[in-house]
């Protein structure tokens, strides 16, 4: 017998003693349980990462409902075309994947458990693949780092930063997270004027897949109030005049 159903049905079979149905038959029955799951089961998250990268949480975009049984998940990963295999422990609608260190395919199945019977359904594959292209290094150094980039208040002077990194990759740099120049020129160059106590200089060297290395240099302002002293006196030729003495100190700033 083939049953075709989506829903719980109660099947009997009658069995009769004579040919076409005749006599009294003797039954039996049984309740024949459809697991099923409908509606779409979906996830979406992070496709690409640099080298290093914590990719961004799978989420849940869609899901499944059983009109027989509840629904429960379990996430799936591989690596290259090797075979799905369960994620210990990983059992909820989203999940966080670790750092890769290879292209890696994660899946959530959508499963219905009724008599000790598992049916599921797949999702979507969410591959997250490892930018394989190399980050390119350099050191941020400046025409002050002999003095710890330590400028004079009030200097005109410029400040010429510079990252020694091989080849033409895009550069960008910022001031305290803003950035001020971005291009394929190494150097950044500004007058001293503009910066404060603390200032955070930031150099980006990006490669071609978007990845990037960042760099970071501290500006110091040396800045000075002069104070003022007493003492103003009129003295005869030959007489010692009286000690000057300060009434306001001089400050320093940076």
């Amino acid at each position: 017998i083939i049953l075709l159903s989506t829903v719980t049905s109660t099947v009997r079979v009658d069995v009769y003693p004579q040919l076409n149905g005749v006599g009294c038959p003797s039954s039996a029955s049984l309740i024949a349980t459809v697991n099923s799951i409908t509606g779409s089961n979906r996830i979406g998250g992070t496709t690409t990462v640099c080298a290093g990268g914590d990719p961004s949480l799978l989420t849940s975009l869609a899901t499944p409902t059983s009109a027989t049984g509840s629904i429960t998940y379990q996430w799936q990963s591989r690596t290259g075309t090797a075979s799905f295999t369960n994620i210990n422990l990983e059992t909820g609608l989203s999940y966080d994947p670790p750092i890769p260190t290879s292209t890696t395919g994660y899946m959530r199945l959508a499963q219905s458990t009724i008599n000790g019977v598992t049916c599921s359904i797949p999702s979507n594959v969410v591959t997250i693949t490892l930018d394989a292209t190399p980050l390119l290094t350099g050191t941020l150094t400046s025409t002050l780092s002999s003095q710890s980039e330590t400028i004079c208040f009030g200097s005109q002077d410029n400040i010429t930063f510079g990252v020694d990194v091989v080849g033409t990759p895009t550069i960008v740099f910022y001031v305290n997270n803003s950035a001020v120049q971005t291009s394929t020129s190494k150097t950044y160059t500004v007058s001293q004027s503009v910066f404060t106590n603390n200032d955070v200089v930031k150099s980006r060297v990006i490669n071609a897949g978007g990845c990037f290395t960042e760099n970071t240099l501290n500006i110091s302002v040396n800045q000075m109030t002069a104070g003022s002293i007493l003492g103003s006196q009129a003295v005869c030729a030959g007489d010692a005049p009286l000690m000057l003495t300060s009434s306001v100190s001089g400050t320093i700033f940076g």
